[in-house]
């Protein structure tokens, strides 16, 4: 939330200008209602030319990633089909490739500080390689909803499912409310995310006036 700073006798004197602390909380409520409106809203047109040519902004790089990584998830569907055989180990392999694909070089640089490496990471064992991965909430709500999802294997995966288990992955934990589209929010209800978490799912706005 926005929050007008300054000297003791500064916020006296701007109380005194407004008319009371009260004025000033209310203009710290608009102005992180319009940063966050701005924040949703995206850059607008007049300046897309700039924050391309100096800035490097490239949305559509955005795009590409999530149709790549929707082409992975694709891919493992396909590889369970043609081999039911994998399904026995269905949980570990979507454990183990968020934790190689997600988490990456950032979980090497923490398991070098303090003397592991991924080798050792995985030879603790799956149920615990497992746990571990479960006990971080945005890594858990991300591997819950592939696991989700890759339950219809012939259902195909959209980029689409990308966005939406991304900016879940963050919501769920760390929110109250959650507005998403209706085949996310049917996945992460009967996962029980939204228990877990303590985060009411809705999925349509007019739903949030009366949950606020």
């Amino acid at each position: 939330m926005a929050k007008i700073r300054g000297s003791v006798s500064s916020m006296e004197a701007l109380a005194t200008k407004l008319g009371g602390i009260d004025k000033i909380k209310e203009l710290e409520l608009q102005f992180t209602a319009e940063a966050e409106f701005e924040m949703l809203r995206g850059p607008h047109d007049s300046m897309m030319h700039e924050l391309r040519d100096n800035y490097g902004y490239a949305p559509e790089e955005a795009e590409k990633i999530a149709r790549q990584r929707a082409a992975q998830e694709e891919e493992l569907a396909q590889r369970l089909i043609a081999d039911p055989s994998l399904k026995k180990k269905f949980d570990n392999i979507v454990t183990a490739r968020y934790i190689i694909r997600e988490m990456g070089n950032a979980l090497l640089l923490t398991l070098t500080k303090v003397g592991m490496t991924i080798d050792d990471l995985f030879a603790q064992g799956t149920d615990d390689v497992t746990k571990f991965v479960h006990a971080i909430p945005t890594a858990d709500v991300l591997v819950t909803f592939t696991k989700a999802n890759l339950k219809n294997l012939h259902r195909g995966w959209k980029k689409n499912d990308i966005h939406d288990m991304d900016a879940l992955a963050v919501a769920i934990p760390y929110c109250d409310i959650v507005v998403t589209e209706k085949h996310a929010r049917a996945q992460m209800i009967n996962a029980g995310m939204d228990k877990k978490y303590g985060a009411k799912l809705l999925r349509n706005i007019e739903d949030l006036l009366g949950a606020i």
